[in-house]
């Protein structure tokens, strides 16, 4: 089976049902119609395989935004030792996760979130200093804040400390072959986590 990664230029996977290649923000799997979704891609069996991450002794980081609102932001990791080196993603929406992007060296950084309006930068919704900026493949996402998850109006804005959630690789190294890391960040409860994950 491989990952698919959706191409940045469709607005819908219906758009792209019907070219499911390049590179982009969501994945489905081939061959089949297994999406994530649930949505019937016919050409699935087509796609490209996305590459892997860097895996080497620095940082490589793909942004997600996992909020279940309308609203879109623009992120920014500085290195905290450099402020030259830095990283925007923008105009990400519910859903959306970046490309890997391999910039950082290991240390801390500093994560800015602003909130998105028809492609235009508005305000600061939240800063938070020191994220971890660990070696190799690392998640960094916006979500739900925990004391919020039975609160749908407090989804928005992320605006708590556990609003940004860094994911690093945590497998143990016992053979060449692929490795997976299955992570919730859904604002549902446990017992709804077959509905959503599987």
């Amino acid at each position: 089976m491989c990952v698919c990664l959706r191409p940045q230029n469709c607005k819908s996977w219906e758009e792209c049902a019907g070219n499911p290649t390049g590179t982009g923000k969501d994945a489905y799997t081939s061959p089949g119609s297994d999406w994530v979704g649930g949505l019937t891609l016919p050409n699935a069996s087509n796609c490209t395989v996305p590459p892997p991450p860097p895996l080497n002794k620095n940082p490589c980081i793909r942004f997600g935004h996992t909020i279940p609102v309308e609203h879109h932001v623009d992120v920014t990791i500085t290195q905290d030792s450099d402020h030259t080196v830095f990283h925007t993603w923008s105009n990400y929406k519910f859903g959306d996760f970046s490309d890997w992007v391999n910039v950082f060296k290991p240390g801390t950084g500093t994560i800015t979130v602003w909130e998105n309006t028809g492609g235009t930068r508005g305000a600061v919704l939240y800063q938070k200093k020191g994220i971890p900026l660990t070696p190799g493949p690392l998640v960094v996402v916006i979500k739900v804040a925990a004391s919020q998850v039975s609160n749908a109006t407090g989804y928005w804005p992320p605006a708590l400390p556990d609003s940004i959630e860094t994911i690093a690789a945590s497998y143990v190294e016992s053979s060449a072959s692929s490795k997976i890391r299955l992570f919730n960040l859904s604002p549902v409860s446990t017992s709804n986590y077959k509905q959503i994950c599987c």
